[in-house]
């Protein structure tokens, strides 16, 4: 019991407790184990309980493991999934964000400069060529109204830099573009 660490002891004792006063016959746990150098492993122990006739115990036998290795190696496996998940997830939004900006500048840059360029065309148009003046004037506000529809979208369109990788990279991106 001296041997076992702080942070499991009362947990391994209290269950062997429990199985003692049982009438189970196998035991297994896994806890830290004070090593002869002072120093903590990570260890797998099982064992038989021989009993009486009555129930009570009489003999444990059992081994110890060191799984310290194992467990290291399955915590670093856990880790390095962790963090190929959150490369994966930047990865995945930067892919959308980067469509994001395409069709932000699709619709700023091509859209609106056609629009424009039609309303441009409608303003010059001579009264008598089959628009009255009343028809163009509605025309040129509807195409006003497109316009300002297209560039809100493009502008809701924008990549959201500093919600997802923070000030600084956020700032660098709005400078480099």
């Amino acid at each position: 019991e001296d041997n076992i660490h702080s942070d499991d002891k009362e947990r391994v004792i209290n269950k062997m407790n429990g199985i003692l006063q049982s009438d189970v016959i196998l035991w297994n746990d896994e806890y830290q184990f004070r090593c002869k150098d002072g120093g903590y492993k990570i260890v797998y122990d099982r064992s038989y309980i021989v009993r009486c006739p009555d129930g009570t115990p009489l003999r444990i036998i059992g081994a110890i493991n060191d799984v310290t290795k194992i467990r290291l190696l399955e915590k670093k496996i856990v880790q390095d999934q962790l963090e190929n998940k959150n490369k994966l997830g930047k990865a995945i939004i930067m892919a959308h964000e980067r469509e994001r900006e395409r069709l932000r500048e699709e619709l700023h840059e091509d859209i609106n400069q056609v629009l424009a360029s039609v309303k441009m065309y409608m303003h010059r148009l001579p009264d008598g060529q089959g628009l009255n003046n009343e028809v163009a004037k509605q025309s040129i506000y509807q195409l006003d109204d497109v316009i300002h529809k297209i560039k809100k979208i493009a502008d809701n369109l924008a990549p959201a830099g500093l919600e997802y990788f923070g000030l600084q990279p956020a700032i660098r991106d709005l400078v480099a573009n």
